[in-house]
């Protein structure tokens, strides 16, 4: 797939902070974010649930997680569910 957007960075007295402009279905915006991000997306999801399962991990455990979209799912937009699925297949 072809990437439909550009990354960039904003500089605010000294940080730089990258963005990223994406156009195309929700899908394809978030197939093109998760290419555009790729090692810093990834990075930040094994983190955060790395963080998470060490807190507890019984609380953050796949089964856990699968129940929370389950209960969760019929209040996400189709929209988001579209864009996220483009993130995970990039």
């Amino acid at each position: 797939m072809r990437k439909k957007g550009y990354r960039s960075v904003i500089s605010n007295a000294d940080r730089d902070i990258p963005i990223c402009v994406v156009n195309g279905t929700p899908y394809e915006m978030g197939y093109a974010f998760g290419e555009l991000f790729q090692g810093e997306a990834r990075e930040l999801i094994y983190t955060m649930f790395a963080a998470v399962e060490q807190e507890s991990p019984e609380e953050f455990s796949a089964k856990a997680l699968d129940k929370a979209w389950a209960t969760n799912s019929p209040f996400i937009s189709d929209r988001l569910k579209e864009e996220i699925k483009g993130l995970a297949l990039s």
